[in-house]
């Protein structure tokens, strides 16, 4: 909780109270940060097997991990 006391005129005082609801997404902050440098990194892989000669991309991962990485709002 923050408090924050201003002077207003004529001698009276403001006063703004700030409750922080959601302290443990600051906690989550790095994991996202994580996941969100991963799923970049997945959009550069290309996938080819040992008989195929054509390179396949690696989207169905990175669109699950941008998934996981939506705001919840």
């Amino acid at each position: 909780m923050d408090e924050y006391t201003s002077e207003i005129f004529i001698g009276g005082q403001s006063t703004i109270v700030l409750h922080n609801a959601y302290d443990e997404s600051l906690l989550a902050a790095p994991i996202i940060l994580d996941l969100v440098l991963l799923a970049k990194l997945s959009t550069h892989i290309q996938l080819k097997a040992i008989r195929e000669g054509k390179f396949h991309s690696f989207y169905p991962v990175a669109t699950i991990l941008s998934y996981l990485t939506r705001p919840l709002w």
